[in-house]
């Protein structure tokens, strides 16, 4: 599903970090080796491709 975020994140949250998170690996290929991964989920209001405003 396609959306369109259309507020800043909030409530942003620390899920994982470094050698926690999973996908580092793949993230490191893509990227490189450089940096501390962190994985973080948040709030924001998303608007749908109806139009429709949501809280996501």
């Amino acid at each position: 599903m396609f959306f369109e975020i259309i507020s800043d994140l909030t409530e942003v949250v620390l899920i994982s970090k470094g050698k926690g998170v999973r996908s580092r690996n793949k993230l490191q290929k893509k990227y490189g080796l450089g940096g501390t991964w962190r994985k973080m989920k948040g709030q924001a209001r998303i608007k749908l491709p109806t139009g429709e405003l949501r809280e996501a």
